[in-house]
């Protein structure tokens, strides 16, 4: 056996694993359901969405069309970050503890940081809509 094989093996069965969970949390558990590519998966988030308390959507152009491949960093009052996906969108719903987060988000050039407070009750929404990527 290769001496390498072992090491190989874990980040295989952690990637597995990652993937299976739907994501990576940074660095707490926050739960989160990410899609909406097809009216399966739209229905699907749309019918769990009272589970989640903070509601981002992404969009481009006059037409509002969903966009995928969005960097997303979700960061608490103190700095740290709770969720980070490098595939977010075109629909992304969060768990979050009530309070203020920093929302920072990437879609090809366009970069953007919002502020949110989540309440305990009451469901955040964010509509993040970018310029048009050039093709």
């Amino acid at each position: 056996m290769h001496p390498i094989a072992p090491f190989v093996r874990h980040v295989c069965a952690l990637t597995l694993f990652g993937m299976a969970a739907g994501g990576w949390a940074a660095t707490a558990d926050v739960p989160y359901i990410n899609g909406g590519i097809g009216r399966g998966e739209v229905k699907h988030i749309e019918a769990k969405q009272s589970d989640y308390n903070l509601r981002l959507t992404f969009s481009e152009g006059p037409k509002n069309d969903y966009v995928t491949n969005v960097v997303l960093r979700i960061a608490d009052a103190q700095g740290h970050t709770v969720l980070a996906l490098d595939d977010a969108g075109p629909l992304t719903q969060v768990k979050l503890a009530p309070g203020r987060y920093s929302v920072s988000t990437r879609y090809g050039e366009n970069e953007r940081t919002q502020a949110v407070e989540v309440r305990a009750g009451t469901p955040a929404e964010l509509n993040l809509h970018y310029t048009p990527l050039a093709k």
